[in-house]
Formats: structure tokens, sequence, C-alpha cells
């Protein structure tokens, strides 16, 4: 995953990208596809961790360098708008220093706290700052009100993160950019390989129904109505089921799940294995991604699996529905409705035709919609807005 080099090219505008340092998922994966994909004749990136962690072990792993800047606090820590202040007023002098000694000409944040904690830091400064919200705010709280105030542009991932944040108001300061995701293609012989080799892997038979649950082991993304209906699935095909849910235990709930599958008789049916990065063996090996989630702000892991030729069926809710188009690139049950999710899980796996249809057109998609290369061209197009700098060939035509 390591990044081409710094291009010699005195007047790249360089870019900071801060990060908390203190955890690893979807909107880190998002930003570092971006930085990978920058054209470095123009743009120069610094990555910036404030502390060492999950996130400093993962770019060591992947070859990326980085840059460490301790903090004293950061804003956002608690939602008192005294104490986001008081934060953000402790780490300004610190921050506009690095900033004016890497000749920066703007800072990219990409999480409430690094969003909070630069954006008050840097303002009315001559840096430049772009807000990406990468997440649906919890709450509606007034301070979200604040958001357009602090940057000079606020990047969303989808319509529904915009609404929940700031209602429908459009402005020439806010985009939709949909997250860039990448996956390595597979052949139709990879793709049978990575489905014997998973089911070897968890000591199952071939003809197992695999089905895999993607994400942190949170409420918000559901993985007890997932548990339910590989219940449900297994107690209606009377077929073998196995599931599967990767992703890190955030909020402790492995135990509480574990419990309700050997309630449920499927104790021996369900496997954690925990954070997996690349995860596109699993997904690829799976027979269908099913995303149950309450509310999503995008859904990165559903277009992972479209791009794996792996059938998706995910809740009807939040930025889900501005990636699965019903019955063409995948299929919708409403949240929390496990019989719906049970009904058509069984539908795609008793139906050859249908699974294949869905991956084959759920993977044109995909391509279309979430290259890396269209999402960074279109970032790099608000970079220039913010700084006023033209791309270098139209600039030379005048």
């Amino acid at each position: 995953m390591g990044f081409p080099g710094m291009a010699d090219v005195m007047d790249a505008l360089k870019v900071i990208y801060p990060f908390v340092g203190d955890s690893v998922g979807g909107s880190h994966i998002s930003t570092l596809t971006l930085i990978r994909t920058l054209d470095r004749r123009f743009f120069t990136p610094v990555i910036v961790l404030h502390q060492e962690g999950a996130l400093a072990e993962f770019l060591q792993e992947n070859g990326v360098k980085y840059e460490i800047l301790p903090l004293p606090a950061y804003a956002g820590a608690t939602p008192r708008l005294s104490d986001i202040l008081r934060s953000a007023a402790r780490a300004a002098a610190t921050l506009r220093r690095f900033c004016h000694e890497r000749d920066a000409s703007l800072i990219h944040g990409n999480d409430l706290r690094i969003n909070l904690t630069w954006g008050l830091s840097v303002w009315g400064t001559q840096y430049r700052f772009i807000w990406h919200q990468r997440s649906i705010p919890n709450s509606r709280s007034w301070l979200w009100k604040l958001v357009p105030k602090l940057a000079d542009h606020v990047i969303f991932i989808s319509s529904a993160t915009r609404e929940r944040m700031l209602g429908k108001k459009e402005s020439p300061r806010h985009s939709i950019i949909m997250n860039p995701v990448s996956v390595n293609p597979l052949s139709p012989q990879q793709k049978k390989h990575a489905r014997e080799c998973l089911r070897e892997s968890l000591g199952l038979e071939q003809d197992a129904w695999v089905f895999a649950f993607v994400a942190r082991l949170v409420s918000l993304k559901k993985p007890e109505t997932f548990i339910r209906v590989l219940a449900r699935i297994q107690r209606e095909s009377q077929h073998p089921v196995c599931g599967i849910l990767a992703g890190h235990d955030q909020d402790g709930l492995r135990q509480e799940l574990e419990n309700l599958a050997f309630r449920l008789g499927i104790g021996e049916s369900v496997r954690f294995l925990g954070f997996r990065s690349p995860i596109d063996s699993c997904i690829a090996g799976s027979d269908l991604l099913i995303a149950p989630s309450y509310w999503d702000a995008f859904g990165r892991t559903l277009v992972e699996a479209m791009l794996l030729e792996t059938p998706v069926l995910a809740s009807n809710a939040g930025g889900h529905r501005e990636i699965i188009k019903e019955g063409k690139n995948g299929l919708f049950a409403e949240v929390d409705d496990v019989e719906e999710f049970c009904v058509k899980a069984i539908r795609i796996m008793m139906d050859k035709y249908t699974r294949e249809n869905l991956a084959k057109t759920a993977l044109l998609d995909a391509q279309q919609r979430f290259s890396a290369h269209s999402h960074a061209e279109a970032v790099s197009a608000i970079y220039r807005k913010v700084t006023g700098k033209k791309e270098r060939r139209e600039a030379w035509r005048e």
C-alpha cells in the first residue's frame, strides 16, 4: 500500500491529513486511498498522528510514512462547548506552528475530534480547512450548525449524512463525494479458491452456506440481528450454515452475542474473526454479505462485496440507499425485520441465476461509481477551489 514518491515540484500544495491514531476503520482506509491516488505533481500529503496506536501499526505494516505530533487535549472529547473551546485553545499554538514549519496550504480533517481541534485552531488564519464528514451524527445538536463556519468546505460521504447534519439546504461550500473503494479484482478461479479456502479454514463442508457480517461489533451495526437472521435461515432452510463476524469488538459485545447464538441453537455456527485487514478473502469466500445496520453514513463493505462479486443484502437505511438499487445490484430488508432478511437470503441462495446476476451487475456498477481515481479528482477540485490554485495545464493556457 506504499504511496508514490514525492514529486520535486516547488509549487505543489502541501496538504496535512491529521488523525488521532487510536483506531483504524473504513474512514482511515478511504482517506489513505485518496492520499495514494493524489497526483503528486500538484499535491504533497503530510500524514500526522497525534498518538501511537492502532493506526500507527497499520501504517507501519503498509510502509506508509507519518509524523507524530502529541497534543495536550482534543476538542470534542466531551460535548460541552466550554470544553471544546478550551481544548482547541490548548492545541492551537502547536498546530499553527506545525502548519508554518511544514509550509502547509490546507488541512483535511476526517473525524469529529480532529475536525473540531484543527478547525478551531486554524480558523481565521491563512490555512484552509476541509471538514470531511464521514459519519452520521448521533444527535441533532445546534453545534453541528457551526460546522460550515469552521471550514472552507465540507465534504459529505452521502446525502443521508448531510441531511442528518444540516438538513436539505444546499450550499456551494458543501459537496457530496462518496468514498473510494479499491480491491484486487478476482478471476473466477480465484473466487472459487477463496470460497474453498474459507470453508476449509472454518472446518466446514464445501456445500455449507457462509454469511458474512463485516463491521465493528457495536449496537448501531446490529450484530444481534445478524445472529437472529442466521438462526432463522438455518431453521427455515434446514441447510448447514455458518456466520462470520469480522470487526473490532469495540463495545465489548462478543460474549453477549455468543450467548445469544447458543440460546438460539447456532453457537457452533457462529465465528468471531476480529478485525481483519485485508478482508477481501473473507468477503470473496462468503456466499452473501448481510449488513443489517440501523444507520450507516455510507457502507464501505457493501461496495467491497460488490467488487468481489459477493451478493449483498442490506438494511434499507442511511447511506445503503445510495449504494443499493433494489433487485439490480443487491437486495434490501427493513431494519430489524428478521423474517424479511431470512426470506431474501434464502431466495438468493436457492436461485443461482438471481445470485449470479446480482453479483455481475453490482461489479460493473461499483467499478463505475466508486473508483479511487474519480474520488481523487473530485477532492482535488475542491483543494484547488479553496486555495485559489488552478490546475497547471489550465494556467499554462492563460
